[in-house]
């Protein structure tokens, strides 16, 4: 696939010899601390979801895409060494769709980004067997509902509500989503890279 107007772009590690560590809660802050003094959040996303996908975008012109990243929501031209290696999607969007998400799209460069929806989401992952308690999930809730700053996997995401289309069907809450969310939808739709699988 290529950049189209509207479409989400995932950014991939295509390293060989990719082969994600085994997650030890007890370095998760280790990593974290490091990833927020680099500013370089790849390698942190990659170990804690398992996945080569570690960034989302969204084209907002047949040139350019707009992402969240460490110092806020902003405009890149195709083509950026920031992301060599990106997999469009290929959904069947009306042109009102398209509209709809481009212009949710621009209207957040601008906004921070959200460092403790990430933490959030991070544990989640982490700790997901453990037994879980209706006041956590309200913490999360309202974090993920708040609209001041966000995170590249859940602006793709608000883009396309904004749009009326829900990628997710799994009855996760909005915004809970990071980078390897969207892998298995772009498996089921043949888009993923078949090595890859």
């Amino acid at each position: 696939m290529t950049l189209q107007v509207g479409q989400i772009g995932l950014a991939i590690d295509t390293d060989k010899a990719y082969a994600p560590a085994p997650i030890k809660p007890f370095l998760f802050i280790k990593e974290l601390v490091a990833a927020i003094r680099s500013k370089n959040f790849t390698h942190m996303i990659e170990w804690v979801t398992g996945s080569r996908a570690y960034h989302c975008v969204i084209a907002v012109t047949d040139h350019s895409y707009v992402g969240a990243e460490p110092n806020g929501v902003r405009e890149r031209e195709e083509g950026d060494k920031a992301y060599p290696t990106i997999i469009w999607s290929d959904f069947p969007l009306t042109a009102r769709n398209r509209y709809a998400i481009v212009s949710h799209a621009n209207a957040q460069i601008g906004k921070p980004y959200a460092y403790f929806d990430d933490l959030i989401i991070g544990l989640a992952l982490l700790f997901k067997n453990w037994p879980q308690t209706d006041w956590v999930w309200a913490l999360i809730e309202k974090r993920l509902s708040d609209a001041r700053q966000v995170q590249c996997a859940e602006l793709a995401d608000q883009c396309y509500r904004h749009a009326g289309i829900q990628i997710f069907r799994d009855g996760r809450l909005p915004g809970a989503v990071y980078p390897a969310s969207y892998e298995p939808v772009w498996k089921s739709f043949g888009w993923w890279p078949a090595a890859w699988s």
